[in-house]
């Protein structure tokens, strides 16, 4: 994936979902001048675990070996009350906040991601946001806030597990199919949201000589 590349499947998704590209701008500026410069950690290890929150969460993340983790908002909760506090956490704020911020305050890094609909987010945290927490965009890239590719934070903590440089990335309960209910939002907004992750993720796993299959586990 390039930065060309990226931008068309990016208007493609602002035309299906109706999203404003000036207001994800808008949450860069903001998110700008809270982060630090977007320089992503050193890889440690040849393995990257990405954690979903599929159904199966609690009994997936109970098998993962030694590895790097990278946790997509949403399965913080699950995954912190088997493990605790994972290497990564990707977020765009709309999770379990307090679990996130205290893990940045163990060791866990941070990336956050500016849209549209989270700008209230993102002020109503700045104060917990700090310079070494790195910021994300699905648009174009603004001053400290960077566009590592991905649309929802599970296909976009795949494609920085992929930036990291890891020769293996596996997708712990990740469902495209099912949506998940516990959390509020219009479902069918939900399911369209899960198709373009599921899409995103095997262009990623193309361009890495694999495929994406389904199951709690998949390497890509």
């Amino acid at each position: 994936m390039d930065l060309p590349r990226w931008l068309a499947i990016y208007r493609s998704i602002a035309d299906d979902f109706s999203f404003d590209p000036s207001a994800d701008l808008l949450s860069s500026i903001i998110l700008s001048n809270l982060v630090g410069k977007p320089e992503l950690p050193d890889r440690k290890g040849s393995t990257a675990y990405v954690i979903g929150n599929g159904p199966n969460i609690d009994e997936a993340i109970q098998s993962i070996s030694s590895g790097y983790t990278i946790v997509a908002d949403s399965a913080i909760s699950a995954y912190f009350a088997v493990r605790g506090c994972p290497d990564m956490i990707v977020t765009d704020l709309d999770g379990d906040v307090d679990t996130i911020f205290s893990c940045a305050s163990k060791g866990t890094s941070i990336i956050i991601h500016a849209h549209g609909d989270n700008i209230h987010r993102i002020i109503g945290n700045g104060h917990r946001i700090r310079d070494d927490m790195i910021g994300t965009t699905q648009g174009i890239p603004y001053r400290n806030v960077a566009n590592f590719f991905g649309f929802t934070d599970g296909d976009r903590s795949a494609y920085i597990a992929s930036r990291m440089g890891f020769e293996k990335i596996v997708l712990v309960s990740f469902d495209f199919h099912h949506v998940n209910r516990s959390k509020p939002g219009n479902p069918a907004i939900k399911a369209r949201k899960l198709k373009w992750a599921q899409a995103i993720i095997s262009m990623l796993a193309e361009e890495r000589g694999t495929a994406l299959a389904d199951g709690d586990f998949a390497e890509i």
